[in-house]
């Protein structure tokens, strides 16, 4: 399971770094988690990846793998 914190969903925010957290759990193990290309610190659950964001709505891809290869993914849709 991988889910978004924040920012949440039809929240706004600030053009320019926004860090996105959320969890990462249900069976994956150590995994590594990517937002839109971009490497996620993880622990303890969590994870965080900060972004420059444009003006306008992005749609962040947000992906988890562990060392088995399972995988989860979600999306973070980011307004300015």
């Amino acid at each position: 399971h991988v889910a978004v914190s924040f920012p949440r969903a039809n929240s706004l925010v600030q053009p320019g770094p926004v860090t996105i957290t959320g969890s990462v759990t249900d069976g994956l193990s150590d995994p590594v988690v990517v937002c839109d290309g971009v490497l996620a610190t993880v622990g303890g659950g969590a994870f965080a990846c900060t972004l420059n964001v444009a003006s306008g709505t992005t749609t962040v891809p947000i992906a988890a793998v562990d060392a088995a290869g399972n995988a989860r993914s979600v999306a973070a849709t980011i307004s300015t």
